[in-house]
């Protein structure tokens, strides 16, 4: 199975789009940082916390060897504290990112880290039929009103295809 890091503002869009249920269901371990979970308000930790409770979601706790090595890992200022746990994490675990932030997502590509993001999540459970045609235009649909730095040429293509499987 393959795993992926995933940091606050994946978290955040399933939640809003309540799809957070369906993490099980994409076929990834799916790990994060405590760093991560600091950057989410208490209602976010309480619909999260079933999943971590069952181990869908794993919370990664450094070691003490890992904690000094990320005391010295710096890529970018402009990264926070949780940005930079996730890539570290994925270097060190091998794993993909799951990210819709934008420097994140160009640091990850500068170190040759696979990246996806909420639109890739949205396809995979649309190709592995947890969401129907019409459950994701509805969702695409509210999380564009809600989150404007999605790429809108890429949210129209997926609108336009999935309205024409109703």
């Amino acid at each position: 199975m393959r795993i992926a890091v995933t940091d606050a503002n994946i978290f955040i869009d399933v939640i809003y789009i309540e799809i957070h249920s369906l993490f099980p269901k994409i076929g990834l371990e799916i790990y994060t940082t405590q760093n991560v979970l600091d950057e989410l308000d208490d209602y976010q930790i309480q619909l999260l916390q079933q999943l971590i409770d069952d181990n869908v979601i794993v919370v990664y706790t450094f070691s003490e060897k890992e904690l000094e090595e990320f005391s010295k890992f710096f890529i970018k200022r402009s990264l926070s504290l949780a940005d930079h746990s996730v890539i570290f994490l994925a270097e060190k675990i091998n794993a993909i990112v799951i990210s819709g932030d934008g420097l994140v997502r160009t640091t990850c590509h500068e170190r040759k880290l696979e990246v996806q993001g909420i639109l890739w999540f949205l396809d995979e459970c649309v190709d592995k039929t947890h969401l129907k045609h019409q459950q994701a235009h509805e969702k695409l649909t509210a999380l564009m009103n809600y989150n404007k730095r999605l790429p809108a040429k890429d949210c129209e293509v997926r609108l336009h295809k999935w309205a024409e499987n109703f």
